[in-house]
């Protein structure tokens, strides 16, 4: 089975949806939000989102278009170094009466009240994997293309950078021990990790559980992994080895 496995030097907020006031921020990125970036790079290429008369409709189109070559992106504990993700929050200054009144302010005045402040959660780590498992072997050449170009994951505010992209083949092993973002699963998954509900690749939400433990503080998040009562394959990126689920239902 041939995987990609892209490396990022990501600088992220992914809001929580149920957060309010502070948009805290998921410490792993969540598979919808790979899949929102992944589509925005197809559209970049040219792939897609060129019909439709309103923007939702353009939206949809590289969102069918990236499902129907992606099979899983999921996010992984692999970091350089074995380094722990750190959160930290600022204050954002936006001008959100523009996107509530769809049109400029005509004064200063009117400018003031247009302004608005908020607190929000960034996630920063040392560079680190992540797995795409691509629909067939036929969507390789085109999704290594997209995933180069891959900008940001989240808000406007985000950053990331794709350092290598790399095809390889993912064999069943013994290793029981799994480092990727997987739907929570009480009967097969124990160990050290995080559960949050999310959204999977085609927007169905559900429970998933991150390979990831924070400390006492809750900014600090260190990389893990889960015991997996099921089989696996692994897959190896210089030297490190991405150990995810058989099948397609995690």
């Amino acid at each position: 089975m041939k995987v990609l496995l892209v490396k990022i030097m990501p600088m992220y907020s992914i809001r929580i949806p149920e957060t309010y006031q502070v948009a805290v921020s998921y410490p792993l990125i969540p598979p919808s939000t790979l899949i929102g970036t992944i589509s925005y790079t197809f559209s970049v290429l040219g792939y897609c989102g060129k019909s439709g008369q309103v923007w939702r409709d353009r939206v949809k189109e590289c969102l069918d278009f990236t499902r129907n070559h992606v099979l899983k992106a999921r996010d992984t504990s692999i970091i350089d170094g074995e380094l722990p993700i750190v959160k930290w929050s600022l204050v954002l200054h936006i001008i959100r009466g523009v996107l509530e009144e769809n049109r400029m302010p005509t004064n200063i005045e009117e400018f003031k009240g247009f302004l608005d402040a908020m607190v929000r959660e960034f996630a920063l780590s040392h560079p680190r994997t992540v797995l795409v498992i691509p629909k067939d072997e036929d969507s390789i050449d085109l999704l290594k293309r997209a995933l180069w170009l891959m900008g940001r994951f989240g808000n406007s505010e985000s950053w990331a950078s794709t350092t290598s992209v790399t095809v390889t083949d993912a064999e069943r092993c013994n290793d029981r021990n799994i480092n990727v973002i997987v739907k929570y699963n009480q009967n097969r998954i124990s160990g050290g990790f995080t559960v949050v509900k999310a959204t999977d690749e085609v927007g169905i939400e559900s429970m998933f559980a991150l390979p990831v433990t924070s400390g006492r503080r809750g900014d600090v998040y260190y990389p893990s992994t889960m015991s997996y009562g099921g089989d696996t394959l692994c897959a190896r990126l210089n030297g490190a080895s991405i150990v995810f689920p058989g099948g397609e239902d995690w």
